[in-house]
């Protein structure tokens, strides 16, 4: 029987909560130990991972024509530790949900592990079959066919419009939430978060932008160097899949 590499969909309940860079991020760790990677850009309106990456050319079409390779931008390309399948040149096209499904299914059996950058989820579109949220994460979430990273804000409606998400995704199981502060902003203490995600995710951790993570974006780098990864992204990549041992090994605290 084949290995089928895990999915795990890196989402939230509103926009500007970092999700492409966590998404990255999680990517680069997880290729730093290894693994063989392959970040999704699933939010095919925005495509951040082009814009980010610089990616001019390729796109989801050629893999709906049984070309992996060829839509593939290898690592040698993205100058961090994953291969990007960039979104569709096209992102108006109709065929949209049936293409990512087909380039997730194919990419389980060449790779160790997918990560997918998805748009954002709300009940609406969590119950719309033609969206990627409705028609892309949801059968697979259902099914038990792959996990979900939901970053949700922390401040007035940010806070409302993920908890209103996560009740509609209704699968705690199999969701892993991480909270988002702001650089200057003073994070939620960690047991008021477990505490109101509780019926509807895990808890993973806040994630705080700091002077290091700016940098980060300001220099174009993807991740942390190995072993400096902050405790919440350790605890995000072991739910997508990732070895302990990797990332226990050699860690700095």
């Amino acid at each position: 029987m084949n290995h089928l590499a895990p999915v795990t969909f890196v989402t939230g309940g509103s926009g500007g909560l970092g999700k492409s860079t966590t998404a990255r991020a999680i990517a680069h760790a997880l290729g730093l130990r290894r693994m063989r990677t392959v970040l999704i850009d699933g939010n095919p309106g925005q495509q951040s991972q082009r814009a980010f990456l610089k990616i001019r050319t390729g796109g989801l079409e050629d893999a709906a024509l049984d070309s992996l390779p060829n839509a593939l931008v290898m690592p040698g390309q993205t100058h961090a530790a994953y291969a990007l399948l960039p979104g569709p040149v096209d992102p108006r096209r109709g065929d949209l949900v049936t293409l990512y499904g087909s380039a997730i299914t194919a990419l389980q059996t060449s790779c160790d592990i997918i990560i997918v950058d998805a748009d954002r989820v709300d009940p609406t579109l969590w119950a719309t079959p033609t969206t990627f949220a409705g028609g892309v994460m949801r059968p697979m979430i259902d099914l038990g066919l792959a996990r979900m990273i939901f970053i949700i804000g922390s401040t007035g409606s940010q806070v409302d419009d993920g908890l209103d998400a996560l009740a509609a995704i209704h699968q705690p199981q199999r969701v892993l939430a991480l909270a988002q502060c702001g650089q200057l902003a003073k994070p939620r203490p960690e047991a008021g978060w477990r505490q109101v995600t509780a019926p509807v995710a895990h808890f993973g951790g806040t994630c705080q932008w700091d002077k290091t993570s700016t940098r980060m974006l300001d220099q174009g780098r993807s991740g942390y160097p190995a072993g400096q990864e902050p405790d919440w992204l350790v605890h995000a990549c072991l739910w997508a899949g990732g070895r302990k041992a990797d990332f226990m090994k050699g860690r700095k605290r």
